[in-house]
């Protein structure tokens, strides 16, 4: 998901590309070097209000580190600054809105991502896309990036969960992840979806999530409280409670408390 240097070799693209370049595989970044960043990008934002490319990468490094009122407002001001030919920033705009839970505006940017075909070969859109409908629990967009996936001939992330899900649990998506919305918010600070494929065949879903959270214990209770809601959830459909559960892989990590402490370079 990064800028072409060979585009734009200007700071804003080359931070952009240190936070965000990996963003959606890296499920434990470097926080020391996130923090120092995010320091450069406020001296950066105050320099030039307006830069769509600095306000989104100051924004999802707040995300990361778990900084969301402040994270808050600068998704809201990089939404207004937004440049769609700017495609691979408009990427993470868009994940870093699932991220935190805006379903409304991560689908406007969904949207406005696949609107030009000639993109979806160029850029990982569709993986982006992938992401953000299975976080919104929208089977009918995977369904969609499913079908895109092969027509561009790319990685089919979207297939890949409907198989993990089977036909059994995709008309439960929806229900699944609006509890565990419920019971997260707001404490994610990133998210890594994978899969395990040894010997399994569909692979299986790993749904990683770091948060931010008051204590270790405060992390194992919103584990505890995501399985039991889950649980009570699938006991009253045909779903046995132990698949539906496991069935999105989701574990919880934590972020380091020295990350909430400023870092100059």
């Amino acid at each position: 998901m990064s800028i072409s240097t060979a585009v734009r070799q200007a700071e804003d693209v080359q931070i952009f590309n240190q936070i965000c370049g990996e963003r959606a595989g890296v499920t434990v970044p470097d926080w020391t070097r996130l923090r120092q960043l995010e320091w450069r990008l406020m001296r950066m934002v105050r320099q030039q209000p307006e830069n769509f490319v600095v306000r989104t990468s100051l924004a999802a490094a707040q995300v990361m580190l778990g900084q969301r009122e402040q994270a808050q407002q600068n998704l809201e001001i990089a939404y207004g600054l937004r440049e769609r030919h700017l495609v691979p920033v408009q990427c993470a705009l868009c994940l870093t809105f699932a991220v935190i839970g805006n379903f409304e505006k991560a689908m406007v940017l969904v949207r406005e991502l696949i609107v030009n075909p000639e993109l979806l070969c160029i850029h990982p859109v569709v993986n982006i896309c992938s992401h953000v409908a299975f976080l919104a629990g929208d089977a009918g967009l995977l369904i969609e990036m499913s079908d895109l996936a092969r027509n561009t001939g790319q990685i089919n992330v979207a297939g890949l969960i409907l198989a993990g899900l089977g036909n059994d649990l995709v008309p439960h998506l929806s229900a699944h992840q609006q509890i565990v919305q419920s019971i997260l918010q707001p404490h994610p600070c990133s998210v890594d979806v994978g899969f395990i494929d040894d010997g399994y065949e569909p692979p299986l879903i790993s749904t990683h999530w770091p948060v931010s959270c008051l204590s270790a214990q405060h992390r194992r209770d919103l584990e505890w409280r995501l399985a039991d809601a889950l649980y009570d959830y699938y006991a009253n459909t045909p779903i046995s409670p132990g698949r539906g559960v496991n069935a999105f892989g989701f574990q919880l990590l934590d972020i380091p408390k020295e990350t909430t402490a400023r870092t100059a370079e």
